[in-house]
């Protein structure tokens, strides 16, 4: 197997002996396959690896075991396929046809015809710190499916965001909840806990933005699925409580519920499944089903994630993240001017995986003379201080304590003899024309 293939194997998930049984294996299928089994003989061999060739278990996350030197390779195989000749022969009547997309469920209007479907019944991911192409990683490298990081990366790209590992900076489902101001208030709950504890890792700090990717990803699901249900079309959802992001309790089930509202659909119940025991906290959570009813009035979600409200909410927030990372990175405990430079916003949005601005001087700009600086910044201040930003040179700038009072006076009017008055503005920033 070629090291870079080798790579994208979870560490120690497969022994090298029984690796090697199972490449011999997979040769032997490859040249001796025929058409009409090749790829069952292959959905055999992916069961026999997860379950019992490899090393990984499942509690919830996948996770390496201890190492068995040795596996029944043939055998273990070869008991998959008799159960699956089984299961195919209690079937062998029912010519019900079943046809399977690789496609993302954001995009359904790329494999499915407006107006063809009854019935949805799905569990899509949580948001959580599960990376879900490590459950099937194994398997896919193994078969080929994925063969370097460029297939991993297009797969994840795929995927509705549930998970910091999967984020990108191109992102930007967290536009359709711009102004859901319960997931807003929610993502300001992870932030401030997460800034409670001070907690300054890079994926800490990607858990406000990964819940509104992921309930933004959920509601550009939902809309597009208007287009292809028919009227009094039923959907289940099965979603499980979270607290994975600094033990923050997100209420999956209901926040989903009252987006598919928003949208047009009817609630029609939200039934307990089964309850789970929480690994950090050890408290229950529920995992439920969402019974949905879409009834056939299409909501326009085209000018809901036009308009100007949601762009606007959407650049602040990327904008405050932003800024947040380049004053952590510079600051020290006690300073009252923290210098940084054009060029740390390119880094910054790098480093947060958000899509960087096309003009940057308008993140500059914003909490200049727009927009309050992020609280984790303000709380920084020294006491009866506030930050602005000033510029210290081309392409430089720094943050500057100031008093408190001179930092929200404003200019009331040009004129060739200026007045100024103190306004009652939340801004951090001096304002000068």
């Amino acid at each position: 197997m070629d090291f870079a293939v080798r790579d994208l194997l979870l560490a120690n998930s497969i022994s090298p002996l029984p690796l090697h049984k199972t490449l011999v294996l997979l040769d032997c299928l490859e040249q001796r396959q025929d058409e009409r089994y090749h790829r069952h003989e292959q959905l055999a061999l992916a069961k026999a690896l997860v379950d019992s060739i490899s090393n990984l278990h499942f509690g919830p996350e996948v996770g390496v075991g201890p190492a068995k030197p040795d596996a029944s390779v043939i055998a273990l195989w070869l008991e998959r396929v008799r159960l699956m000749v089984s299961d195919l022969r209690q079937v062998r009547d029912n010519h019900t046809p079943a046809v399977v997309h690789l496609a993302d469920s954001r995009q359904i209007l790329e494999v499915l015809e407006p107006n063809s479907i009854d019935a949805v019944i799905t569990s899509p991911p949580y948001p959580n710190e599960k990376d879900y192409t490590r459950t099937t990683r194994l398997e896919s490298v193994l078969l080929g499916l994925i063969r370097d990081k460029a297939d991993l990366k297009a797969l994840k790209r795929g995927l509705v965001r549930s998970n910091t590992r999967g984020v990108y900076v191109e992102d930007d489902d967290d536009q359709w909840v711009a102004n859901n101001s319960e997931i807003q208030r929610l993502a300001e709950s992870i932030e401030a806990r997460r800034i409670e504890l001070g907690k300054t890792s890079g994926f800490e700090r990607m858990y406000a933005r990964v819940t509104k990717l992921y309930f933004g990803g959920m509601t550009r699901h939902l809309a597009e699925l208007t287009t292809i249900l028919r009227p009094g079309a039923h959907l289940a959802y099965v979603v499980g409580d979270q607290a994975s992001y600094l033990r923050v309790m997100i209420r999956t089930g209901q926040l989903l519920a009252d987006i598919a509202q928003t949208l047009g659909y009817e609630i029609e119940g939200i039934d307990l499944f089964r309850t789970r025991l929480a690994t950090a906290t050890k408290e229950q959570l529920r995992e439920e089903v969402v019974v949905l009813k879409w009834p056939g009035r299409r909501a326009d979600t085209k000018a809901y994630l036009a308009s100007s409200e949601v762009v606007k909410v959407a650049d602040q927030n990327r904008y405050a993240q932003i800024i947040e990372q380049i004053f952590l990175l510079h600051y020290k405990k006690g300073a009252k001017e923290v210098p940084f430079s054009r060029e740390d916003i390119v880094h910054a949005a790098e480093e947060l995986h958000i899509k960087l601005p096309k003009n940057l001087g308008d993140v500059i700009y914003s909490f200049r003379y727009r927009t309050p600086l992020p609280e984790s910044v303000r709380a920084k201040a020294p006491a009866g201080k506030e930050w602005i930003i000033r510029p210290a040179g081309t392409a430089r700038y720094r943050f500057v304590a100031t008093d408190a009072a001179l930092a929200k006076i404003a200019p009331c009017v040009r004129t060739s003899s200026p007045r100024w008055s103190v306004a009652p503005l939340q801004h951090s920033s001096l304002r000068v024309i």
